[in-house]
């Protein structure tokens, strides 16, 4: 018997970028394509094209493949189809949008970094798409979804020094970004680091920012609980389903259906309902994200985590990445009690994947003594491995903040290596 899916996408994607506090691109791009797998038995071909008139040839290419192909054993067929009930995905203001119009998004970012005259380099960049996803199996659905993104990097000097600041915002719908903030806080953040020192090598607490998080908590569900990385032995979770492998206060889920959350989706890219799945619960590693093979392959259901562009079948990517933390939320006056710490505001390293190592240099981070945040650091290297992270996370703070899918507010890492001076 075969089995086909068709998998359609279609939108257009805005993107601005400034550089020196001028717009130095502005473009508009629009796009459509067509995924085509065919299964029969045990052997799968693959096929795309960019002419939605040409489909039907698409998929006796699949076929052909199909038929050419090699069998695999772990193949078994298409997954059942389903929708959760979503909200907030769609911004009708987004699909909308003119090119001059996104424009004026980056310059109100380039206005609000302009808070001193020690801010001399003002880049930003903005990203708007709407995209309209159909899947064709063994159901077809279709959704409409849009996204926004922004973000600024910002210099300051004064004299010979020199710092960096940065910010972004993402999400569904326009009111979840703000420009001002994100031109403004990069600018704070640039001319705090004006000062910046280095520290001396040693185990310091480290409040881990929410705008590093992606690192850290998007790493380890996104990477390290991904079930194909898990089955093929290249994690450092490999062998750990059901192993205690945090404090038992630390909860990480993924959660496709949170209200207006940048991977929030009614299916996956096979048009599988997407869910909440715990991936740690109380400290024990529960599950892997998986797509339908890598969950046939154990004999369980996806968790609707397929993802994928037209060009390429299904791998698997997080949705929502959510860290809850019962028992050991703090206000931020706590979270900084400390009488010398390091706030990591900003790293551009991730770790090991085969071993949870994370050695990195923080690009953006501030000393923190006697509970209140001093001068910026510079060249400061870290190192934790990230099963340790998850057992030192001492402390969270109370308010949460999404980037880039994931949602967490700061958290407090009892000792971590620092290597300065």
């Amino acid at each position: 018997m075969m089995e086909k899916e068709i998998f359609i996408q279609r939108g257009r994607v805005i993107s601005i970028h400034a550089e020196k506090g001028a717009i130095k691109r502005a473009e508009e791009r629009r796009f459509e394509g067509a995924g085509v797998r065919v299964i029969k038995g045990r052997k799968m071909g693959f096929y795309y094209t960019t002419d939605l008139g040409k489909i039907e040839d698409a998929v006796r290419k699949a076929e052909e493949i199909c038929d050419a192909s090699m069998e695999d054993k772990d193949l078994k067929g298409l997954p059942d189809m389903g929708n959760s009930n979503v909200r907030g995905i769609f911004d009708r203001r987004i699909a909308d949008m003119e090119v001059s119009e996104a424009a004026e998004i980056v310059k109100r970012i380039i206005e609000a970094a302009k808070i001193s005259d020690k801010i001399y380099s003002i880049s930003c960049d903005a990203v708007l798409s709407h995209v309209k996803t159909e899947v064709q199996g063994r159901d077809e659905q279709e959704e409409e979804r849009t996204f926004i993104s922004i973000s600024s990097y910002i210099r300051a000097k004064d004299g010979e020094r020199s710092s960096v600041g940065m910010e972004a915002n993402d999400g569904r719908s326009l009111s979840s970004v703000d420009p001002e903030f994100v031109g403004g806080k990069a600018a704070e953040l640039a001319l705090m680091s004006l000062n910046s020192i280095q520290i001396e090598t040693g185990d310091y607490p480290v409040v881990i920012h929410p705008f590093s998080a992606p690192n850290f908590i998007g790493f380890l569900v996104s990477a390290a609980a991904n079930a194909e990385n898990i089955q093929q032995g290249r994690s450092f979770l490999s062998g750990k389903i059901g192993h205690s492998i945090g404090r038992e206060e630390i909860s990480i889920v993924d959660d496709g259906t949170i209200e207006g959350g940048t991977g929030t989706r009614g299916f996956d890219d096979e048009g599988v309902a997407t869910r909440r799945t715990e991936v740690i619960s109380s400290g024990v590693f529960r599950s892997a994200i998986h797509n339908s093979y890598t969950a046939f392959k154990e004999g369980i259901e996806s968790t609707g985590n397929a993802s994928r562009g037209y060009s390429s079948p299904p791998s698997i990517s997080m949705n929502n990445a959510l860290l809850e933390a019962r028992g050991i939320e703090a206000d931020e006056d706590d979270l900084l009690s400390m009488r010398r710490g390091v706030l990591l505001y900003s790293t551009d390293d991730t770790p090991n994947l085969a071993n949870g190592e994370f050695s990195g240099l923080i690009s953006l981070g501030f000393l923190i003594e006697e509970g209140e945040i001093k001068s910026g650091l510079k060249e400061v290297g870290f190192g934790i491995n990230m099963m340790d992270f998850l057992k030192r996370a001492e402390l969270v703070g109370k308010k949460r903040r999404s980037i880039s899918g994931v949602i967490t507010p700061e958290i407090r890492v009892s000792s971590m290596r620092l290597a300065g001076k």
